[in-house]
C-alpha cells in the first residue's frame, strides 16, 4: 500500500532534520488499511525542537502537488498538519516532543473506547439539540425564510446521523470503525430531500426528520426525553400560518 512507501519517505526526511523517530498511528497499525485509508504519521522530536518541524514543512519529502493544507491541529500533547495531495491521498503529520510521547500515545488510546466518552448522556445532548433546532426551523419556515429554514431542516438529518453513530459506538464498544457495521443500515432511515423546497416542503422535511430521529432512538437502550407532541403542535401551527 502507498502508506508504507510514504511513511518510509517521511521517516528519512524527518531523521535528516533531527527527529528521533517516526511511526504510523491509526488504521495503518491495526491492519485495517486499504487504498482509501489516510496516513497518520507521528514524528517524535527532541524537547524544544517542535519549531523545526511545525508549522513549517520545508523538511517534508516531495510527494507531489499539495492540493490543500490545514492551518494545523494543535492538541494537548502535540501539534500537527493535515495534507491533501494532488492525487487524493491524505496525510496527517503529528509532531510530538520526546518527553510527551507516552502521554500522547495514552491520549490516543483513550480516544478509542466509546465507554470512556460516550454514554446515554450523549444521546440526551443530541436530542436536546434536535428539539431546539426544530423549534427554530419551524419558526423560520412559518415566516417564509427559505434559506435558513432549509439549512436548519437539513441539519436535523445530520443530527439523526449523529445519534445513529453514537448508537453504533455503544453497540460495538469503540468509536474507531475501519469497516462497516450492522448499524450502518440506520442510514436507510434518512428521508428523501425534496428539490427546490418551499416553506411547506421544509415543514414536511422537519416532520420526516423527527420520525427518523425517533426510529433511530428506538434502536438504543437509552431513551432520552423527547417532546414530540409539543413539536407536532408547532408544526401544525406553522402549516396553518402558511395556508
Amino acid at each position: 500500500m502507498w502508506q508504507t512507501i510514504v511513511l518510509a519517505q517521511i521517516q528519512a526526511a524527518a531523521r535528516t532534520r533531527g527527529a528521533i523517530s517516526v511511526r504510523a498511528v491509526g488504521s495503518v497499525t491495526a491492519d485495517a488499511v486499504d487504498e482509501w485509508s489516510d496516513l497518520d504519521a507521528m514524528v517524535v522530536v527532541p524537547q524544544g525542537r517542535t519549531a523545526d518541524f511545525w508549522p513549517g514543512l520545508d523538511w517534508f519529502p516531495d510527494l507531489g502537488e499539495i492540493a490543500a493544507r490545514s492551518p494545523g491541529f494543535p492538541r494537548p500533547t502535540a501539534v500537527g498538519t493535515s495534507l491533501l495531495l494532488g492525487d487524493g491521498r491524505k496525510i496527517d503529520v503529528t509532531v510530538v516532543e520526546e518527553h510527551r510521547e507516552a502521554e500522547h500515545l495514552a491520549m490516543l488510546a483513550d480516544l478509542r473506547p466509546a465507554a470512556n466518552s460516550i454514554d446515554g448522556s450523549t444521546l440526551d445532548s443530541i436530542a436536546s439539540q434536535v428539539v431546539f433546532d426544530t423549534v427554530m426551523a419551524i419558526g423560520r419556515s412559518a415566516r417564509g425564510e427559505r434559506l435558513l429554514a432549509t439549512q436548519l431542516a437539513l441539519g436535523l438529518y445530520g443530527r439523526c446521523l449523529d445519534a445513529a453513530m453514537v448508537i453504533r459506538d455503544l453497540a460495538t464498544g469503540t468509536c474507531v470503525h475501519s469497516r462497516p457495521s450492522e448499524q450502518d443500515e440506520l442510514a436507510d432511515l434518512i428521508p428523501a430531500i425534496p428539490a427546490k423546497p418551499k416553506p411547506a416542503d421544509v415543514l414536511a422535511m422537519i416532520s420526516a426528520a423527527l420520525d427518523c430521529f425517533e426510529q433511530i432512538l428506538a434502536q438504543s437502550p437509552y431513551q432520552p426525553a423527547f417532546p414530540r407532541g409539543v413539536l407536532d403542535q408547532l408544526l401544525n401551527r406553522a402549516r396553518a400560518a402558511l395556508e
